[in-house]
């Protein structure tokens, strides 16, 4: 954490910044800086998308590393938060200890990836243990298959959905809701967090694409860019790519997706990966 000059004139919340380097998917990290605003506002994000949380009461599962954005905001940041308690697992691929933690610790929150919650799933000794302490479980960092998704709610009776984010968006932008009341579209991440703005502009001029859009109809497709308090504030020392990324408070993502009749987000793929072949885009998803 260090001093910055650069303000928003909201104070020492936005002077104070963590450096936390972009996973380099495109090219080599970046250091976004991030500030203690953005993270607190994060926090408050999660918090308000999480249902009954009861101060003092709640245990995340800290299986993520805390070197990475998602571990770092959504099971320790959000536990310190909630006057909670973070589980640490130093080898969240030792799954007999990582259940054995959770029904020890009794988590009640638990973030991680598809393959994880899979292992868990799986392991022929997860059913002898009680695993109903968890409440809620976040998917993120790629697809929630439908089946173990379904399977990890059979198990444990906690609600798993699937959420969107980035190292510049503190990271959560985006998750189907976690209520009961909620509607879950399986195979979308859901809606903006409270306080988030959520659009869908072509690649090229950056004009919004119009609502709503359709799978097999990729006019209506476009570059994913997002608006809020969790937006970071730019790249260390990179002012051009600053500049390219971060335009009016918008950062555009990079990710290609749409947007439903019921304004849930689809995930195409990267748009630096998009091929363009006689007039028609091709996704290497799709392909491989």
């Amino acid at each position: 954490i260090r001093d910055v000059e650069r303000s928003r004139g909201l104070g020492d919340v936005y002077k104070r910044q963590v450096l936390m380097y972009t996973g380099g998917t495109t090219g080599l990290p970046k250091g976004a800086m991030l500030s203690h605003f953005n993270l607190v506002a994060n926090c408050y994000q999660c918090e308000a998308w999480i249902p009954n949380t009861k101060p003092g009461e709640e245990a995340t599962v800290g299986a993520l590393p805390f070197s990475h954005i998602f571990g770092l905001t959504t099971m320790m940041l959000v536990a310190i938060k909630l006057a909670g308690k973070c589980i640490l697992i130093p080898n969240p691929r030792d799954i007999p200890k990582l259940i054995k933690e959770i029904v020890k610790n009794r988590g009640t929150l638990f973030s991680g990836v598809n393959t994880l919650f899979n292992r868990i799933n799986n392991h022929p000794n997860a059913k002898k243990f009680d695993l109903s302490c968890l409440k809620a479980a976040l998917s993120g960092a790629g697809p929630l298959a439908k089946e173990v998704q379904e399977k990890f709610e059979s198990l444990t009776g906690a609600r798993i959905v699937e959420g969107y984010g980035l190292t510049e968006t503190s990271p959560v932008a985006t998750a189907n809701p976690l209520s009961e009341k909620g509607k879950r579209k399986i195979g979308t991440v859901g809606f903006p967090l409270p306080n988030t703005d959520l659009k869908i502009v072509d690649p090229s001029t950056k004009e919004e694409i119009p609502q709503p859009g359709k799978e097999d109809d990729v006019s209506t497709h476009g570059e994913i860019a997002i608006k809020g308090p969790q937006v970071f504030l730019g790249y260390y020392n990179r002012p051009d790519a600053t500049k390219k990324d971060l335009r009016d408070g918008w950062v555009f993502t990079g990710d290609i997706g749409y947007l439903d009749e019921d304004g849930y987000l689809h995930i195409m793929d990267r748009l630096k990966d998009l091929i363009k072949y006689k007039g028609h885009s091709v996704y290497p998803r799709e392909v491989e």
